[in-house]
């Protein structure tokens, strides 16, 4: 797939249309590879970006408001069926991590590393702190509630 900027130039930057394509992207990849724990951080950072375009209400500005874009229903079930399908796939994998961590006397803090801790797992447990805030509950629940 091109990059969104790549292809921007086709759509004159349309930032909705970008996160779409961002999305439809990461949706593709995700679906035909094992995604890493960096690949589930950046399917947060996709899925905050296309519902905050979707769900932004600054464009009333006259200046700024652009052509109307519309969506199909069966795109809008497609991407909210992958956001809640990934919020599950990223709250299992963090409970594998958790289960992993204490098999291997870990802390999940990521302090005092045991000298026998796989390289992986200290990995995961890394990202998994530097984005605490990555598919959080009560963020997920907010996004849920705005599209109603």
């Amino acid at each position: 797939w091109p990059s969104p900027q790549a292809i921007a130039s086709e759509c004159n930057g349309h930032p909705l249309f970008l996160a779409i394509y961002r999305e439809v992207t990461h949706r593709h990849w995700h679906s035909v590879s094992r995604p890493t724990v960096r690949d589930r951080l950046e399917g947060w950072s996709v899925y905050k970006e296309v519902l905050d375009e979707l769900l932004d209400d600054d464009s009333t500005n006259s200046q700024q408001r652009q052509a109307p874009f519309f969506l199909l229903p069966d795109w809008c079930f497609d991407m909210l069926h992958e956001f809640v399908y990934q919020f599950q796939g990223f709250c299992q994998f963090r409970a594998a991590v958790h289960a992993a961590a204490k098999k291997h006397n870990v802390p999940i803090d990521g302090s005092a590393i045991p000298s026998n801790a796989p390289h992986h797992l200290m990995e995961n447990i890394t990202q998994l702190n530097l984005h605490k805030d990555a598919w959080a509950v009560e963020t997920v629940m907010y996004y849920l509630h705005r599209l109603m």
